[in-house]
């Protein structure tokens, strides 16, 4: 059974608080030390395209030939008896059928990862 207990009041826990600020303070420190010693470098692509959105959202090419189609769903949580609320999905925010961009970014830094926590590996 895991202990399950919010940030930062599980450092005021009599059974795991003194570990916890411990575990905290040790992983603080060593993303310092990443920060400070410039250990990963950045890198990151960013994607603009023309899209159409209704109930989904459909992404097209330059030529205005469709590329992917992202299926959005509704809002899932469960709603409060007898009220009603409605249940909009990502693509409704804009009116039917609407014309505009959709961009998309993803970085990443595992390159250097493994060096470096092998590196700390061995001072462990």
């Amino acid at each position: 059974m895991g202990i399950a207990r919010a940030f930062p009041a599980i450092f005021d826990d009599p059974v795991v608080g003194v570990e916890a600020r411990k575990l905290y303070d040790e992983a603080r420190s060593l993303l310092d030390d990443i920060v400070q010693e410039k250990r990963f470098r950045a890198r990151g692509a960013l994607g603009l395209g023309r899209r159409r959105a209704r109930r989904d959202i459909q992404l097209y090419a330059e030529d205005g030939q469709p590329l992917e189609v992202f299926h959005a769903l509704r809002q899932q949580m469960k709603k409060p008896a007898g009220r009603r609320i409605s249940r909009w999905r990502i693509s409704s925010r804009r009116s039917p059928w609407a014309d505009g961009l959709c961009g998309g970014l993803c970085g990443d830094g595992r390159f250097e990862v493994h060096e470096v926590a092998d590196e700390y590996e061995r001072q462990a």
